[in-house]
């Protein structure tokens, strides 16, 4: 169960009565509130991602994103550096967009792309005369690299488009060495609403520009190819467009997200205080205020330790990711990841309940009651 309560509800029926009683289904006004609020609120950084789009969901945005991005710099083929431990979805929305995926390898110290590994890749591919045209970085589990600042400062002086995904880092700030916010350097940032996120909404997305001339190719894109006066202006364009009523609940969310972090946060402390005890675990997150889409506990054989618990009966969210999106044989080109995907799960953060449950079951484990 999701944070939730009287005053969210009466106001996602208010805002859905008002999509009903206009017939205005979808780009109206409930889309252009939550798009306003998210350019003064929830990408705001600075000067920067004045220029917010909802979409139908997280993998669209990306693509989306990498779209426009292709062309208003006129670029058209290349491959883009993403990390070998994500969804597919990342993968599939780079080939749709038209890109070749370039997996990278994890850190295991931050679950997101390696940044050396990511300027390596770079460089070798302008060896084999393949050009590297964008990076697609996924903050993963809400973590942010100690070093992300120099894969960004390496984007910008090869002139290479960063797309960041903040699907798993709403509000997600780095506190040390230097204050660092994801979303706060890229190109585009892009994020998912799906049911499952902080930011629930069921089915959405939301994807943000700092640069005008970008956004405004997106915003004909979404519209499969029209302008505003539905005049067809750009060819083979698709429909990235989300409903009126999406965005109506999305608008109400996205107000509410604050709380809704705090009750997340609340069953992640239980869990942090109580594990920390045992030497086997340990937490990637000490510098980061974060959204706690997830939180990562670094374990010894954290697939062992999954099965035994739901095996028990005890809640458990699983893991960030268990798959590589690499061929079988290729896999041991990748040991961040391998090492990532053997040695981490994550509690259940739905409510204190299921945390102190998990926890339970993470003592039984330890004390050889499997």
């Amino acid at each position: 169960m999701y944070f939730i309560n009287d005053q969210q509800v009466e106001q996602i029926n208010t805002r859905i009565a008002k999509v009903a009683k206009s017939g205005m289904f979808v780009l109206g006004d409930q889309t252009a509130d939550f798009e306003s609020y998210c350019e003064d609120n929830l990408l705001k950084q600075g000067d920067r991602f004045q220029h917010s789009l909802l979409v139908s969901n997280g993998t669209v945005a990306i693509e989306l994103a990498l779209i426009a991005l292709a062309r208003r710099n006129n670029i058209r083929g290349g491959g883009v550096l993403m990390p070998v431990m994500t969804v597919p979805m990342v993968k599939w929305a780079i080939e749709k967009a038209g890109f070749t995926p370039i997996m990278v390898d994890v850190n295991p110290q931050t679950h997101c792309m390696d940044i050396n590994s990511a300027m390596n890749a770079f460089q070798l591919s302008n060896r084999i005369d393949f050009p590297i045209v964008g990076i697609v970085f996924v903050y993963t589990g809400g973590l942010v690299p100690f070093n992300i600042e120099e894969l960004c400062r390496f984007a910008e002086m090869n002139n290479i488009f960063f797309v960041e995904d903040i699907s798993h880092a709403y509000q997600t700030t780095r506190l040390h060495p230097m204050e660092w916010k994801a979303g706060c350097c890229g190109d585009a940032v892009c994020g998912s609403m799906f049911a499952t996120k902080t930011l629930s909404v069921g089915e959405g997305g939301i994807v943000g520009f700092n640069d005008k001339g970008v956004y405004d190719v997106a915003k004909v894109i979404r519209n499969q190819g029209r302008n505003a006066k539905g005049e067809q202006v750009l060819d083979n364009c698709y429909n990235y467009r989300a409903s009126e009523y999406t965005a109506a609940i999305a608008r109400v969310k996205v107000e509410w997200l604050y709380p809704e972090i705090i009750h997340r946060k609340v069953a992640a402390n239980i869990v942090r205080q109580e594990l920390e005890k045992f030497s086997d675990c340990s937490f990637l997150d000490k510098n980061i205020e974060h959204d706690y889409y997830k939180l990562i506990v670094r374990v010894k054989d954290g697939r062992t330790i999954e099965e035994s618990l739901r095996r028990r009966g005890y809640p458990v969210a699983g893991a960030v990711h268990r798959e590589l999106l690499c061929p079988k044989d290729a896999e041991s080109a990748y040991p961040g990841a391998i090492d990532v995907i053997a040695n981490h799960l994550c509690p259940p953060l739905n409510s204190g309940d299921a945390a102190e449950k998990f926890v339970k079951g993470m003592e039984g484990y330890y004390a050889g009651n499997d």
